[in-house]
């Protein structure tokens, strides 16, 4: 799941550069990857907690613009 959500974030950065223009902003990132599964007090269950450090890439409005593309960086409750 990690090395997904990892590459996945990697191919919207690379994404939404090109569409930017900025193919060559992204051309050296690398996404270092942390993940924490525990008990959410919020939720009758577990929570799987995914902590993403973008490096090699400056462009603040690029790694935010990725957040919006990429599927699984989307909050989700998994119904039982």
């Amino acid at each position: 799941m990690l090395i997904v959500f990892s590459a996945c974030f990697l191919g919207a950065l690379q994404y939404v550069a090109g569409k930017a223009g900025k193919r060559d902003a992204a051309a050296k990132a690398k996404i270092h990857s942390s993940v924490v599964l525990g008990q959410a007090a919020e939720l009758d269950g577990f929570a799987l907690k995914v902590d993403l450090k973008v490096e090699g890439i400056e462009d603040d409005a690029l790694i935010k613009a990725a957040h919006e593309v990429v599927f699984l960086g989307r909050r989700r409750r998994i119904p039982r």
